[in-house]
């Protein structure tokens, strides 16, 4: 669990930059899985922007019975 303020273009963030990649490389060599769709999660209306920064991760099928659904809040 953290708040690592990673944007990747694999959760539908619209950039990458070296240090996100790098955490992405982390998470595939760790065999850890993001369980969000590629809903927005956090938008600025006033400058045309959103991004996914709001992610689930987890070992593979730690949450198969669970549920994923963002609220709206």
């Amino acid at each position: 669990m953290g708040d690592f303020n990673a944007h990747h273009l694999s959760w539908n963030c619209n950039k990458t930059d070296s240090n996100d990649e790098n955490f992405y490389n982390c998470l595939l060599k760790t065999n850890l899985i993001l369980h969000n769709d590629t809903s927005q999660t956090y938008m600025q209306p006033q400058n045309n922007y959103a991004s996914n920064i709001d992610l689930i991760f987890s070992r593979k099928n730690a949450l198969k019975s669970n549920r994923y659904a963002p609220t709206g809040n």
